[in-house]
């Protein structure tokens, strides 16, 4: 009997969209992701890097009915100030001709502006219409459990999404993290499925999170999976790394049915 997925939904991560993707050859796949029922898609005023900005101007342009969008203020040191929030988020919105997003991410968090001023500037943005949940995007326990206490004390909107990478290869969100998420109801989104493509045969050093993976314990794990598919029989012999990666995220990791997984897609096979 098969096993049930630990996580149902699907998100498309639109890091790339922009540079890998852009209006010459996104069409194909958006129809590649429409036959596969996955409409909902996570971007920020950061993606890409290389051109901050380019992937909501592209999502706006081919958004269709029915689309779920989420992004994330742009990424700087004091990025979470209520006018820095305030200017992304127009521009976000302008960026993806929307009036409002589904889910608006801090990308990170800010050290400069105290986590009290942060709930108050998403709570202030939040009652003005522009956004229909808060999600926090790789905050400590402690700064979430902060920032939870003191939105609950102020009746301040909640952080009701968290977002972090999660794969074979990071893993201490299942210690100091999901517990709290669980107490609190808020689904995780797993990002970086593929180790920031480390699993995968195309980019194997990882594009931005080599400093991360490339490293001699990673290298021998891989080696070790490898050597692991080698051993098996049948359709299963020929498994490649991101579909182990993938399958241990779906089927055998710490993920609950309320998850989501954000993928990126390299390609559109």
């Amino acid at each position: 009997m098969a096993l049930p997925p630990a996580a149902t939904e699907l998100v498309v991560g639109c890091l790339s969209w922009g540079d890998k993707w852009n209006a010459d050859n996104i069409q194909n796949l958006l129809e590649r992701l429409e036959a596969a029922g996955i409409k909902h898609f996570d971007t920020a005023s950061y993606y890409p890097p290389s051109n901050s900005g380019a992937s909501e101007k592209l999502l706006g342009t081919v958004k269709q009915p029915g689309f779920t969008i989420d992004t994330k203020i742009l990424f700087r040191p004091d990025a979470l100030r209520k006018d820095l929030v305030e200017a992304s988020l127009r521009q976000s919105l302008e960026s993806l001709g929307l009036t409002k997003v589904k889910t608006l991410y801090a990308h990170a968090p800010d050290k400069t502006t105290s986590i009290a001023d942060q709930a108050a500037n998403f709570n202030h943005f939040y009652e003005a219409g522009y956004f229909e949940q808060l999600g926090l995007c790789n905050y400590s326990p402690d700064q979430l459990s902060e920032f939870i206490d003191i939105a609950k004390a102020k009746g301040y909107v909640l952080p009701t999404i968290y977002q972090g990478q999660y794969n074979m290869f990071c893993r201490q969100y299942e210690t100091d993290l999901f517990p709290l998420l669980r107490e609190n109801g808020i689904p995780f989104v797993a990002n970086s499925p593929l180790a920031g493509g480390f699993q995968s045969e195309t980019n194997m050093l990882g594009f931005l999170y080599r400093y991360w993976y490339d490293k001699p314990v990673f290298q021998a794990a891989m080696e070790e999976l490898k050597a692991a598919v080698t051993q098996y029989e049948g359709e299963a012999a020929s498994s490649t790394l991101a579909q182990i990666a993938m399958r241990w995220l779906l089927f055998h990791s710490g993920l609950q049915s309320t998850d989501q997984v954000a993928i990126g897609p390299n390609s559109v096979q």
